[in-house]
């Protein structure tokens, strides 16, 4: 699973949370942001891939652009 769709959850313990509906739900919204906005999530970052792993657990979420 790819950083930009995992949930923090997953992302600070992944062997706890192997099996659990919170984190499909929010991958899910993940892709769907994809789908939708025709963006992928954290678009804009261009950091290095740690800093984008903390910008997610620090509860940061992709903005939808102004067109919607």
């Amino acid at each position: 699973m790819t950083s930009r769709y995992s949930p923090p959850e997953f992302i600070n313990d992944y062997i706890l949370n192997q099996n659990s509906f919170h984190l499909d739900v929010y991958s899910y919204g993940m892709i769907l942001y994809n789908l939708i906005t025709e963006i992928k999530p954290f678009h804009s970052f261009d950091g290095k891939r740690d800093d984008l792993i903390n910008l997610i657990k620090s509860g940061n979420r992709p903005e939808f652009p102004d067109t919607f």
